[in-house]
């Protein structure tokens, strides 16, 4: 993964810790900013782009065709 994609996902993880640590404000924040779904759909993203030949579909990795 590049240098960018890493930077933003620990961008997410330092920003859900920052803020998640207010009192209330922070269990709202957590509620709607979340830093491993965020970080998931980089992975994904990276993967469908960078390994094509493989799939996640259900939470199960598939192959695609080549058979």
């Amino acid at each position: 993964m590049s240098k960018f994609q890493l930077t933003r996902m620990a961008a997410n993880v330092g920003i859900d810790a920052a803020l998640g640590a207010v009192p209330l404000v922070g269990d709202l924040f957590d509620f709607a900013f979340r830093s491993n779904s965020r970080n998931l759909r980089i992975v994904k993203r990276y993967l469908d782009k960078h390994h094509p030949s493989t799939m996640t579909l259900e939470g199960e990795v598939v192959a695609r065709g080549g058979g």
